[in-house]
Formats: structure tokens, sequence, C-alpha cells
């Protein structure tokens, strides 16, 4: 009863299981008996993320940190957070630690790109979802943020193939959808768009923004009611989407 490890490895099972307050107890009973393991700090961190609180979580991944500067999972946990709060500087630091201490991991390329893409600095970013993709081929997270990038420099066959690939691993994925349904609307294939965006709402249905962005398409198309219906049902749900003048 009194073994760390085995709160520790209940805790890790209860977080793959969903149930991040069972985990909780668990990491708290591991630390309490070894206080100094960066381990069980990292893994009540991304504990305390799961829970949305993240001033918790960043309290544990700093001394995870200052205690296991070799822990890859607290650089990696803490950037995530730093991306969240727009501190992309700092995110890509410690992303870029987590990859020297574990350069064959492609989440951590990934993530390292997203702040990059962030940063509007496509060429990096382009290069770790490169990196990324070239560790795991299939990665539909990599591949969904390449086909972003392929669409911010204007390669919107490049950015559908991208997509396609995502969603051939990961159907029901709302980002690779909305994604490829702006290259099909930006290449003139409206219909295509259309259902695109109407799958990503089907599956994300409380995400003004896919609503916003169909209901362009609609206004192309000469549809201009259900143009108007989706802006103002994408107004009900987000205001903050709602131009100023109209707010």
């Amino acid at each position: 009863p009194l073994y760390p490890y085995g709160y520790n490895n209940r805790g890790a099972l209860w977080n793959i299981a969903g149930e991040p307050r069972k985990a909780l107890p668990e990491f708290n009973k591991a630390i309490e008996l070894d206080p100094k393991n960066p381990n069980f700090l990292s893994n009540r961190g991304a504990t305390w993320d799961k829970l949305g609180d993240q001033s918790k979580a960043l309290a544990d991944y700093n001394e995870a940190i200052r205690l296991g500067p070799l822990t890859s999972h607290a650089h990696m946990g803490r950037a995530t957070i730093l991306v969240d709060r727009g501190d992309y500087k700092n995110a890509i630091a410690d992303n870029t630690e987590a990859i020297r201490i574990e350069p064959d991991d492609p989440k951590i390329f990934n993530n390292r790109g997203v702040a990059w893409l962030k940063l509007k600095d496509y060429s990096k970013a382009m290069a770790d979802f490169d990196a990324a993709i070239k560790i795991w081929p299939t990665f539909p997270m990599a591949l969904m943020n390449r086909g972003t990038v392929w669409n911010a420099l204007e390669k919107y066959d490049r950015a559908i193939a991208d997509f396609d690939l995502a969603l051939r691993r990961t159907p029901e994925f709302p980002a690779a959808l909305a994604g490829r349904a702006f290259a099909w609307s930006v290449k003139g294939d409206l219909d295509k768009s259309i259902a695109d965006y109407s799958e990503a709402i089907r599956l994300y249905p409380d995400y003004g923004t896919y609503y916003l962005d169909r209901a362009e398409v609609w206004r192309r198309m000469g549809m201009l009611a259900a143009a108007k219906d989706d802006k103002e049902y994408a107004y009900r749900l987000d205001p903050s989407l709602k131009p100023a003048q109209s707010k």
C-alpha cells in the first residue's frame, strides 16, 4: 500500500480511462510518498490540465522540470499550456528541449509546428510537420496541420491531399474537414465545400466558425436564406464572431 509507483500507475490507468478526477488522488498519494519524483509531478500536471486547472498544471510541470530537466513529458505539457496562453516563443523553447530529449517522438515536432504556425512562420512550421510525418507517415494531426500550412501558402491541391490522408486515417475529424472545405471553396468546388463544412458541423455542432464559413459558401452559391440562417446561428453560438459594428 506504500508503493508510490503503484499509485502512479493506477492514476495513469484512470487517465487512460478518461477519469482524471479519479486519477488525481492516486498521483497525490504517489507524490506524498516520493515528492521528488519528476514523473509523478508531470503526470499530476497533465491531470490538472485535463481538469481545466492550468495554473496547478503549470506549477507541477515547473517543479518536475526543476527536479528532472530530462522530463520531456513535462516540457511538452507546459508547452501546450503556453500555446493556449499565446506564449508561442516559450512554447517553442519547451518543445525544442523535449525534442532534444526525445528526438523520435512525432507528437513533439507536431506541437512545435503548431506554435510556429501560430506565429505565421510557415517554413519552420512545415519543417516540423514534415519531420513528424516522416516519423509517423499516417499521423492525422500532423497531416491536418500541414494541410493548414498549404492552405496558408495557397497550395490548395497539396492541402487537399494532406486533408484526404488525415481523413482516411480519422474520418470523423472536423478540423480536417473544415480545412478541406476551405480549399474546395477557393478552388470553386462549392458543392464539395458545403458537404465538408456540413459534416464538420455534424461532428462539432457547437463551433460557430464552421457555420460562419459555410454561410459564405452559401452566399457565393446564391443561397441567401441558408447563408443568413448559418450566420445568425454562428452569432448565437459565439457572439464574439459578430462584426464590431453589428454588436
